[in-house]
C-alpha cells in the first residue's frame, strides 16, 4: 500500500508523536511507541472527525490522519488480494516456472487466468519460483525470452541466512533487468518484480 504519516496517536489511552505506516496487511508504528497491528486482529475500524480509529485484539489505536482517514479505513477494510498485488487480472496468461503452491494454481484457475509453462507459449507476464540462489540461474532464460513490455516475478523463501532479498536483486540486475516493486506473496514468500529498462 505504501500510505505514511507522522502524525498525534493516542494507544490506550496515552498519546505520542510517531510515524505511522499502514502495509498490505498490518498498521506498523514507529518512533517512541513500537507497534505492528496485523489486520487480521483487527475487530473495528471507522472514522471520526479525521481521526482513523482501530480496536484490536492488542487495544485501541487513534490516528489523526485528517482527510486521510476515510481513505486508509477504506484500504484497511479491502485489502489488496494477492493477484492485485502481482497485477494478475482475468484473462491474463501466465508463465509459471519452478514449484508453485498448489493454492496459487488454483487461485489463477478460480480468476479465469490461464497458466502456460512451456517455453514456446507466449507471455508477457513470468513467475519464477525458486528455493535456492542456484536456482535463480533460470531467470538468465526469462530474460532471454522477454520483450520490452514484459515483466518476472521472482517469489523466494523469507527469513533465510543464506539466500536472501539482495541475492534476487544482485541476480536480476546482473541480468540488466530492473527491481520496481515488493510485496508479500504469503507468509513464507516474498515476490519481487523486474522489467526490462525504458533506457
Amino acid at each position: 500500500m505504501g500510505s505514511e504519516a507522522i502524525c498525534n496517536i493516542n494507544w490506550n489511552g496515552v498519546n505520542y508523536n510517531c510515524k505511522v505506516l499502514l502495509e498490505t496487511n498490518e498498521i506498523i508504528v514507529r518512533g517512541d511507541l513500537k507497534l505492528k497491528i496485523p489486520f487480521q486482529s483487527i475487530r473495528e475500524v471507522k472514522c471520526d472527525s479525521g481521526n482513523l480509529l482501530v480496536c484490536s485484539d492488542k487495544g485501541t489505536l487513534s490516528v489523526s490522519l485528517g482527510t486521510s482517514a476515510s481513505r486508509w479505513q477504506d484500504k484497511i477494510r479491502n485489502p489488496p488480494t494477492l493477484l492485485d498485488k502481482l497485477g494478475i487480472k482475468s484473462g491474463h496468461v501466465v508463465k509459471i516456472i519452478g514449484d508453485a503452491p498448489v493454492e496459487f494454481i488454483e487461485l489463477l484457475i478460480a480468476s479465469d487466468v490461464r497458466i502456460v509453462k512451456e517455453v514456446s507459449e507466449p507471455s508477457s507476464l513470468y513467475v519464477l519460483f525458486v528455493e535456492t540462489v542456484e536456482e535463480l540461474t533460470m531467470l538468465s532464460e526469462i530474460r532471454s525470452q522477454m520483450a520490452k513490455s514484459d515483466c518476472v516475478w521472482v517469489v523466494y523463501p523469507k527469513g533465510r541466512k543464506h539466500f536472501t532479498q539482495l541475492d534476487v536483486l544482485n541476480h536480476g540486475r546482473s541480468l540488466q533487468l530492473t527491481d520496481i516493486k515488493t510485496c508479500a506473496f504469503s507468509g513464507e514468500l516474498s515476490a519481487l518484480k523486474f522489467v526490462i529498462p525504458t533506457n
